[in-house]
């Protein structure tokens, strides 16, 4: 029996949304050095952060991954900042479930298209016809109705 669970959703109370830009400073200012200070930017004044948490027994919770998702245009949503805990990245599946909640949740809010830049080293979390590059940045892309089933989008998200 494990002694903790995985728990993807959108970050609302003040602590989780503290968690969450601790992580994003952490992953992309501290380790990757992509930002000096903070990664802070305009999108954040309108992004929604989802989190992945990992609740223990004992009721205790632990940010572990981030993601951001925004709408640029009527129906077209972004995704943005994916990043995982370095100790739970070869921790099961944390990037392709935060991928999964980015996708469905602006898919239930009315997304027809579904964007995200993607870092060179993440690519491999998707499909090659899934890809598109636009002046030398990867993106992702999502149909419409993304995927027929949660394990097929999954599936489609993993490659070797």
């Amino acid at each position: 029996m494990s002694d903790s669970i995985f728990q993807f959703k959108l970050a609302k109370t003040p602590e989780e949304i503290n968690a969450y830009f601790q992580l994003r400073r952490k992953i992309f200012c501290e380790e990757q050095q992509l930002f000096e200070g903070d990664d802070l930017d305009e999108v954040d004044n309108y992004a929604y952060p989802i989190v992945a948490m990992e609740i223990f027994l004992d009721g205790a919770e632990k940010i572990v991954g981030v993601v951001r998702i925004y709408e640029m245009e009527t129906k077209r949503w972004y995704g943005g900042r994916l990043g995982v805990h370095r100790d739970y990245r070869r921790k099961g599946s944390i990037g392709k479930e935060l991928i999964y909640k980015a996708v469905t949740t602006a898919n239930t809010w009315g997304c027809n298209q579904f964007l995200a830049t993607v870092q060179l080293q993440n690519v491999r979390f998707f499909s090659p016809s899934s890809l598109e590059i636009f002046r030398g940045n990867y993106f992702a892309r999502s149909p419409s109705s993304p995927y027929g089933s949660r394990s097929s989008f999954l599936s489609s998200l993993a490659r070797s």
